[in-house]
């Protein structure tokens, strides 16, 4: 099962330019399976989710993609947002509290995205330093492949993963038409539910694809 683990809708993530219908017709129609709908610092609730899934017979899933004092979470499990979020060890007690997950989410920022670090010399030596970062320490999985990141930090990315054998995640970080299923996550079974979801995810068996 193919599903993107993370996107984008407006109005909530003002930075975006699609709807949630925009996002799943056109999940729908490129190949995905399912989608995931991870809003900076928003919560979907159930009610919202469900008339989703029932208008167009297709798995949408619920999260967000947190912001916090050392990079951006993608968390799932939880269904609202509580002040502090932007402490990472507070996030991280209460995802765990809740049976949760979390992903750091394109880890390359703020370490190898500035003109004078995308150098193929420095990638090696940058992940080494990188991987003691205490998001590193904190999270679940790293998402090794971002769909707006360029194939050097996507590279990085996945060097600071295999120096701390976490699992690999995909997702498109969907903000307009042309970015949704450029990338995604291949599960071995097929999901349902969020819980699923979760449960997946916490098995590790799953891998990063480049849909184009």
């Amino acid at each position: 099962m193919i599903i993107d683990l993370h996107n984008h809708t407006f109005p909530k993530s003002d930075d975006s330019l699609l709807s949630p219908d925009d996002l799943i017709i056109n999940a729908k129609k490129r190949g995905l399976d399912g989608i995931c709908i991870t809003d900076h610092d928003q919560f979907w609730n159930p009610t919202e989710i469900n008339e989703l899934q029932l208008k167009y017979s297709f798995p949408v899933f619920p999260g967000s993609e947190i912001t916090t004092e050392e990079g951006h979470v993608i968390v799932f499990g939880l269904n609202e947002y509580i002040f502090g979020m932007h402490n990472i060890k507070f996030l991280s007690e209460i995802v765990k509290n809740n049976s949760g997950f979390m992903i750091a989410a394109h880890p390359y920022r703020r370490r190898f995205d500035s003109v004078s670090q995308m150098d193929p010399s420095k990638l090696e030596i940058t992940a080494i330093n990188s991987k003691s970062d205490l998001i590193f320490k904190t999270v679940d999985a790293i998402e090794s492949i971002n769909g707006r990141g360029e194939d050097i930090q996507n590279i990085f990315s996945e060097k600071i993963c295999n120096l701390l054998e976490l699992p690999s995640t995909g997702g498109s970080d969907s903000h307009k038409l042309e970015d949704i299923a450029k990338v995604a996550t291949k599960f071995s079974t097929k999901i349902t539910s969020l819980e699923e979801l979760i449960a997946q995810l916490k098995n590790g068996i799953y891998e990063p694809i480049l849909l184009k």
